[in-house]
């Protein structure tokens, strides 16, 4: 009977049918660019990928330098959403070479033409920031992020950020050579001497933002794209907390306008007995605004304090009307005290947020108020002009409570706080709000005038 050693049928798994060496080996060369060649390799049955020289560096200190630069940065990183570095080592195929995990995955560039769902692209979008706050926090800067540097896995698509070539880190004070990718770079790197920090980065992951989101998160991409860095975030603590807030103001926002919505159409379709007028509630300022600066979504504001108008009933005038306006102004008073919760709290830290802050709000009154217009049972020409008179108390009030708040806590002004598209979209709404009102005025004093 023939022993066949090398074989085996048992089910136990022979070492020799595995590559145990301790050296790499199955070199494969993998694509690349610049002054790096790389390679991915198996040892003790396991994928690596192997970063080394071009032939014609191999033997420039200078560019032996740089890549035992990018080894002392990447082999400090250890998170689940950047490339683990872990030796520098000789090998005979890919010479002076660091050793990395190699990633069963695609570019982001090749994942985005995939049309990945919204939750994909978010949740790529947030492990990116997570990278970005654990290398910033280590005083390094990537200075090169973009699609090529940012892998997908196919187990999960989660994010793995790659090839610190380029990073930057404050202990270096060599080998501080120019580093971007057009496109993608902040207009600071491409300046001579200009000093780098963290806010190059976020630069670019505004740009990969717009790439993920055309619109979702238009204004935080637009902010971290700033020309100035001073007015970016500064942080990527920062910007995850403007994408987290932007996603919370929006849901409650379309929360609040379908419950106002509902109470509006049971108000028209359901006639409600007459009540005497409820006294006036506290305002609610439990919930935030968002800073109208930061994204033009509806703020959530609480429903318990802010309810629809009912419609008038013509039983009775004066009292129909006493108390719409009594809930109108509760209305009015709740806005306020969104307006002040946000000022007390520093989201307002000037001029120009505040002012966009109550221009909405101040927009939310305008609409309410030509519901209430639309809807007054009198016949009386007088009695009309006083009823318009006495909603736009609600109005003056609440602009003449904020502007004596402000003169009392001024604010700085500097130049290019807010968006001026965004304030000039605002501004319009309010004047077609306006004047909203005053056709509600016209069509009523003509509909009066007919009934005669």
């Amino acid at each position: 009977m023939q022993n066949d050693e090398a074989s085996s049928t048992s089910g136990v798994p022979n070492p020799l049918d595995f590559n145990t060496s301790s050296t790499f080996t199955l070199h494969e060369e993998l694509p690349s660019r610049g002054y790096c060649r790389l390679f991915k390799a198996q040892r003790y049955g396991k994928w690596y990928v192997l970063k080394g020289l071009r032939a014609e560096r191999v033997a420039d200190p200078v560019y032996i330098a740089m890549i035992e630069k990018e080894f002392a940065s990447a082999v400090t990183l250890d998170h689940p959403n950047i490339v683990h570095t872990y030796s520098l080592e000789n090998d005979e195929v890919a010479g002076r070479c660091f050793v990395m995990e190699y990633i069963e995955g695609r570019t982001l560039a090749q994942f985005l033409d995939e049309k990945p769902s919204a939750t994909k692209r978010r949740k790529v979008a947030l492990q990116l920031l997570d990278a970005m706050q654990y290398y910033h926090a280590r005083q390094i800067v990537h200075r090169d992020l973009k699609p090529s540097n940012i892998m997908v896995t196919e187990n999960g698509d989660n994010v793995k950020v790659i090839d610190f070539g380029l990073a930057d880190a404050d202990d270096y004070a060599v080998l501080k050579e120019p580093a971007y990718t057009k496109g993608y770079a902040a207009p600071e790197q491409m300046t001579p001497g200009a000093h780098i920090d963290c806010r190059a980065d976020i630069y670019a992951f505004g740009v990969i933002l717009r790439q993920l989101f055309a619109q979702r998160y238009a204004y935080v991409s637009r902010r971290c794209m700033n020309r100035n860095p001073e007015r970016r975030y500064d942080s990527a603590t920062a910007v995850r907390r403007a994408l987290l807030r932007h996603e919370t103001v929006s849901r409650w926002g379309l929360v609040v306008v379908a419950l106002l919505a509902l109470a509006v159409l049971a108000t028209i379709l359901v006639p409600k007995p007459q009540e005497s007028a409820p006294s006036e509630p506290i305002p609610d300022t439990s919930v935030s605004l968002l800073n109208p600066n930061e994204d033009a979504t509806i703020p959530a504001v609480s429903t318990e304090t802010v309810q629809p108008t009912p419609d008038l009933q013509p039983a009775n005038n004066l009292t129909a009307f006493k108390e719409a306006k009594a809930i109108f102004k509760a209305f009015g008073d709740s806005l306020y005290g969104v307006w002040m919760k946000n000022a007390t709290d520093g989201t307002f830290d000037t001029y120009a947020k505040a002012n966009v802050g109550k221009l909405y709000l101040e927009k939310l009154i305008m609409e309410r108020k030509e519901h209430l217009l639309m809807n007054i049972p009198t016949q009386s020409e007088a009695e009309w002009e006083g009823y318009w008179q006495s909603l736009d108390e609600v109005r003056k009030d609440f602009n003449s409570r904020i502007d004596s708040y402000m003169e009392s806590h001024p604010l700085p002004k500097p130049d290019g706080q807010y968006d001026d598209r965004e304030y000039k979209r605002l501004s319009d709404s309010l004047t077609s709000a306006s004047n909203r009102c005053i056709k509600a005025m016209a069509e009523s004093r003509q509909r009066r005038m007919g009934n005669r």
